[in-house]
């Protein structure tokens, strides 16, 4: 008899990575990239943990697509080449996602962040190997 559970869902960001200085820095950057007048009375801090999109129209005040997608943009460029720098993993948290890959759990990671921004953080800390399928954010398109 198995009364366990099989599949385990993780978010990436507050969850198995400490995100915070990388997040607040590249959000910045496409704020800043944006060329266009943005909110000053809420700190980009104030975003972590929504999804990106919502961020950028609350912060330019804007539903323009064309603006959001412009600002997913400079967030994605910065944020795999710099901000990602500012990321690690919790401390232990390899060692659970292991033990739970070895129990052949099926990991799955959600995360509002771009794939490829996604992708690039556990190829860096070598852990694209545990998680069976990334689900990110869907105005990317590049699904794994």
């Amino acid at each position: 008899m198995n009364n366990g559970f099989k599949n385990i869902l993780f978010d990436m960001d507050g969850t198995i990575m400490d995100s915070q200085k990388g997040l607040v820095k590249s959000i910045g950057h496409a704020l800043n990239a944006g060329r266009r007048k943005f909110r000053k009375d809420v700190k980009p801090r104030k975003c972590i943990g929504m999804p990106l999109q919502e961020c950028f129209k609350m912060l330019f005040e804007t539903e323009d697509k064309e603006t959001i997608d412009k600002a997913m943009e400079n967030f994605t460029r910065y944020y795999v080449k710099k901000g990602i720098k500012n990321v690690v993993p919790y401390p232990g948290i390899e060692k659970v996602l292991h033990k739970l890959y070895e129990k052949d759990k099926n990991l799955f990671l959600v995360t509002s962040l771009p794939g490829n921004a996604a992708t690039a953080l556990l190829k860096m800390f070598k852990m694209e190997y545990l998680f069976i399928n990334r689900y990110t954010s869907p105005s990317t398109g590049d699904q794994p």
